[in-house]
């Protein structure tokens, strides 16, 4: 009786555990949608928006550069702007929104990803690489 008890307890402490990781993972969902829309109404209003480091210092675009335009554009449903300010993240844009919802998917349940989804991560990662030098050669 006293293990059956004990048994009951443990079970409610790793149910809210869960549930308070669960409640914890929503709220910072919401505090970085809730600082993207600040940092969004920031720059419609005043035009100003945060340098690349990468860019100030050597003169060269990061893979990542244009990110802001990108988003920006595309809130006006500009889709050539958007992919003019960085054509690689426009394009891949739905395999990494797909990819979170995996990997969010994934941790849930407590499992890792697969073998296969991480190769797909690092060749993704080196396509990016690759994209941010070519895009300096011949200046996209």
């Amino acid at each position: 009786m006293l293990k059956d008890k004990f048994n009951e307890v443990e079970n409610q402490i790793a149910y809210k555990k869960i549930s308070n990781e669960k409640s914890s993972n929503a709220g910072k969902v919401l505090a970085l949608l809730f600082f993207g829309f600040c940092y969004y109404v920031w720059i419609r209003t005043t035009g100003l928006c945060i340098p690349c480091i990468f860019r100030l210092i050597t003169g060269l675009k990061c893979p990542g550069c244009g990110i802001t335009t990108m988003i920006m554009r595309l809130s006006l449903l500009n889709f050539r702007g958007a992919f003019i300010a960085n054509p690689f993240l426009f394009i891949t844009a739905p395999f990494l929104a797909l990819e979170l919802i995996y990997a969010y998917v994934k941790k849930e349940k407590s499992e890792n990803l697969p073998r296969w989804n991480t190769i797909l991560l690092y060749l993704y990662l080196a396509l990016l690489l690759i994209f941010g030098i070519v895009r300096n050669i011949i200046n996209i």
